[in-house]
């Protein structure tokens, strides 16, 4: 393909991924998840292979690979010989500036796939909340007295969408030098840094300007307390609590850390069963039908009243989006970087902290 069309075929695979991002964010439809990723990865994919074409294509013809490619075998003589006296090349020679920016590695935020988006330009968002009805009862036929259900009720979960702020400052070279149009790429690493302060705050948020993270929800909710001077928690107390939430209408998900995964792991209780155990989780990430996410934002120090991993239904954490990420350039004089301030509204909580099931250290 020639130039052009490379640069075109680039920019519809960018239309594309906007629109697949847009289809997510459309609460009103039904959406296969594991679909859109599979078309989003075949999507950046298929990108990168036309962006490493495109570089190829603008890279230089006659590529300068050694001084030798600048001077011919009697020029090299005149040189050797002191006839030419000195070879003047800038300061830090040739520069091979690809036209790709080279990303650090981020963050596995497929947990935020879990929560619950509301999306929308208010400055709150209301979640009506039904609580759970009492049993129907029989009754016989024309029978006039039937008992109103006084467990049910509806009330109000409010989130509030809070001012999430982040600056990168570029320097002029870097804007007006470099071969990369930086600014072309600034939305999706604000995209990144926005999804990963989300993580961290919907696992460990402490709702002070926060979201309220599920491990500070938990604090209050159905926690199950073990001595604060084990080392550990034991697998048959992670049973226990997995056993508690498999029966549950919602799909319950454990998270811990990798270091309380790995203190459990080490439990050295003998048994069959103890062992079924193991086995499952380190196979499968499964204990008792139930799954078990390890998420290195989550606490590892265990101690008395601290909880070490909670039990959640993830698609009953929600989040409040309040309009899209705003980028703003700014100058300031005498100054020559420009900073990109990005700022994006959200905020987030369990719906219901009786959802949550934790186990914590016994309180002295």
């Amino acid at each position: 393909m020639t130039k052009a069309e490379l640069m075109n075929a680039i920019d519809n695979c960018d239309l594309e991924l906007r629109t697949l991002m847009d289809s997510v964010k459309d609460t009103s439809k039904e959406i296969n998840l594991e679909e859109v990723r599979s078309k989003k990865a075949e999507l950046e994919e298929k990108r990168a292979s036309l962006v490493k074409e495109l570089a190829q294509a603008n890279a230089p013809q006659d590529k300068l690979e050694s001084r030798n490619a600048l001077f011919d075998a009697a020029e090299w003589r005149k040189l050797a010989s002191g006839e030419v006296r000195s070879l003047t090349i800038g300061s830090t020679g040739a520069i091979n500036q690809i036209k790709e920016l080279f990303k650090e590695v981020a963050d596995n935020d497929d947990i935020l796939s879990k929560a619950s988006f509301y999306y929308g330009p208010n400055a709150a968002t209301n979640i009506p909340v039904l609580a759970p009805l009492a049993d129907p009862a029989a009754y016989a036929e024309g029978v006039t007295n039937v008992d109103v259900d006084t467990d049910a009720n509806v009330a109000v979960t409010s989130i509030t969408p809070k001012a999430h702020v982040s600056i990168l400052p570029i320097t002029a070279e870097a804007l007006t030098m470099g071969t990369i149009d930086l600014e072309k790429e600034l939305p999706e690493i604000f995209e990144k840094a926005f999804a990963k302060s989300m993580h961290k705050e919907m696992i460990v948020g402490s709702g002070t300007n926060t979201m309220e993270g599920l491990f500070q929800t938990a604090t209050g909710a159905n926690v199950t307390t073990i001595a604060s001077n084990a080392a550990a928690v034991s697998i048959t107390q992670l049973a226990t609590l997995a056993l508690t939430v498999a029966a549950k209408d919602e799909e319950y998900e454990i998270v811990m850390n990798p270091a309380v995964y790995t203190g459990i792991i080490g439990d050295t209780t003998s048994g069959k069963d103890i062992e079924i155990y193991k086995e499952g989780l380190i196979r499968d990430k499964m204990i008792e039908g139930v799954r078990v996410r390890l998420d290195g934002k989550a606490p590892s120090t265990f101690g008395a009243g601290k909880v070490v991993l909670v039990a959640a239904p993830l698609s009953r954490y929600a989040i409040g989006v309040a309009g899209q990420i705003n980028i703003d350039p700014i100058k300031v004089k005498g100054d020559t970087n420009t900073y990109f301030q990005a700022t994006m509204f959200f905020n987030g909580k369990q719906i219901s902290a009786s959802d949550l099931y934790a186990i914590a250290g016994k309180s002295s």
